[in-house]
């Protein structure tokens, strides 16, 4: 699947709380979203900190979806924890 639609698609379910997201959905997110964040912040740093906000929601509902994908989504909660929180959701295996 292309990288760019699993990033729409992120967007597209944000609300949706009953969906699965693999690691592919996951971390393409996650990487695209940081590289829209840096670009818009070196450009326009108001719009990047909007930008960050909606990208946090859609984030979170992917995680719960990714952790649901895993088997569990109390991984989601991993998110609190810095940086090996995100790390560990994004390597754990599809159940």
């Amino acid at each position: 699947m292309n990288y760019l639609q699993l990033y729409i698609d992120a967007f597209k379910q944000i609300l949706d709380f009953k969906g699965r997201s693999d690691r592919t959905a996951f971390w393409s997110f996650a990487i695209i979203s940081f590289i829209v964040s840096l670009i818009l912040a070196a450009v326009f740093a108001p719009a990047a900190g909007i930008y960050n906000l909606v990208a946090l929601v859609a984030g979170i509902m992917l995680s719960i979806r990714r952790g649901r994908d895993a088997g569990t989504p109390l991984w989601a909660l991993l998110l609190l924890i810095p940086v090996v929180g995100p790390i560990i959701l994004g390597i754990l295996p599809r159940k």
